[in-house]
């Protein structure tokens, strides 16, 4: 910014030493104005453009705050919005902004983040060496408003040794906004020091450093992961992000990986919807069931949870062993057997259909369990949903369209559903997407 200023500085002397001679000769030779006289009045001009900036910067960081007292999310886009327009000559008078003081507000901290928003949006280049500055002497707040400006700097070589420092000098919050702010930078990387927070004992590191391997698809590290699998006290907490990074993964996953995974599965330490979650993830990262991974699921298969010991069978099943499916369906198979005329036995041999991937037998038994159950006083909705989902991984968008619309639930409930998984293509057909209500 310096160096415009200069520019411009130098643009106003050459130009009114430039018209000087033509002025006075119109005027009948007025007094001379000395050099130091017109870089006065250039400076005061600058100084001028630079106090009309600075008040525009103050009013539009000002209203920042009055998203707060309307809430309407769009006005405090707007607001953000009107601070990322003034444009890179007003980034370093946005800088001291990102800090809110010690003894602030909630208001403040509030506006605080708002402007470090703006300027993430922003090229902060001119402004480096005030956020890096920043970076050293601002309270907690501003220095984690900092981090997540630096974030997106282009000046990442000069950047990140900044930003490792306070890493490796910070604790707690702080300390996880300067890894994510690493991460954002490249550090994901550089597979030592990712490893190193892996295997480290801040499961909020672990999980970031997890989340950023997810994101960039990076399977060199599969290996700390086998090691960080092995303790079922670390590996619990951390499941969900686990299994997003073995699922990004899921390309480079190698037989040892897998087996670390499904031994947690039978685990009587690690609670039962984590041991089920395991189970169910298992299918979507592997094709074939092989001799060894075939022995824990075996063991899974024997627990004494019910939840547990039914989705080591689903999992068998969906991996091709046959003989599973035979000891699955038994129960099943003879409830129906025996109660033709209850719908909810049709109902629930539906259900493990469609977990097994059997979606044309799931169809019947759905349409079925719906039929029988026409005249029950207590409606089931999870059968019209569930028909629709068989329907839906059948490719058969149509048909899924029309028992969501049969399915007696509330407009809320159908525009939940929007999220299944089960109905992504469903949500996207330009027709029948338009059953959830959100289009």
């Amino acid at each position: 910014m310096r160096h415009r200023f200069a520019f411009a500085l130098g643009l106003i002397v050459t130009a009114a030493l430039g018209f000087a001679p033509a002025l006075r000769a119109q005027a009948g030779e007025p007094k001379r104005e000395t050099f130091e006289e017109l870089l006065a009045r250039a400076r005061a001009q600058r100084e001028a453009l630079q106090s009309k900036l600075g008040n525009e910067v103050k009013d539009r960081v000002a209203r920042l705050e009055t998203g707060e007292r309307n809430a309407r999310p769009t006005d405090l886009e707007r607001a953000v919005a009107d601070v990322v327009a003034l444009g890179g000559e007003a980034v370093p008078l946005l800088v001291p902004y990102l800090d809110p003081g010690g003894q602030a507000v909630e208001r403040d901290v509030q506006r605080a983040r708002r402007v470090a928003s703006a300027l993430a949006r922003m090229d902060t280049s001119a402004a480096t060496d005030g956020l890096l500055a920043g970076l050293a002497t601002y309270g907690q707040e501003g220095r984690k408003n900092v981090l997540r400006v630096l974030e997106a700097s282009k000046e990442t070589e000069r950047v990140k040794p900044r930003v490792a420092e306070l890493f490796r000098a910070s604790q707690g919050e702080l300390k996880g906004a300067a890894l994510r702010a690493l991460f954002a930078l490249g550090a994901a990387s550089d597979a030592a020091f990712v490893k190193e927070v892996l295997l480290g004992q801040d499961l909020e590191l672990t999980r970031l450093a997890l989340r950023a391997l997810a994101d960039g698809r990076q399977a060199s590290l599969l290996d700390a992961t086998e090691a960080l699998m092995a303790d079922a006290k670390r590996a619990g907490p951390l499941l969900d992000e686990l299994l997003d990074y073995l699922k990004a993964v899921s390309g480079s996953l190698r037989e040892k990986d897998l087996l670390a995974l499904a031994r947690l599965a039978t685990l009587p330490e690690l609670d039962v919807e984590r041991r089920v979650a395991v189970l169910v993830a298992l299918p979507e990262l592997v094709e074939k069931l092989s001799p060894e991974l075939k022995k824990p699921l075996e063991r899974a298969s024997e627990a004494r949870d019910r939840k547990v010991k039914e989705a080591a069978y689903v999992a068998r099943v969906c991996l091709g062993d046959k003989a599973a499916r035979k000891d699955l369906m038994l129960e099943y198979d003879d409830r129906v057997k025996k109660n033709d005329r209850w719908a909810p036995a049709w109902g629930e041999r539906a259900e493990i259909l469609y977990r097994i991937r059997d979606y044309d037998a799931a169809v019947k038994d759905y349409n079925t369990a719906i039929a029988i159950g026409k005249n029950d006083p207590t409606p089931r909705p999870d059968y019209f949903v569930g028909l629709a989902r068989s329907y839906a991984m059948l490719g058969k968008l149509k048909d899924a369209a029309e028992w969501l619309e049969r399915a007696p639930i509330t407009i809320e409930e159908l525009k939940s559903l929007a999220g299944d998984a089960a109905f992504a293509k469903l949500r996207e057909h330009s027709k029948y997407g338009s059953v959830f209500g959100t289009k």
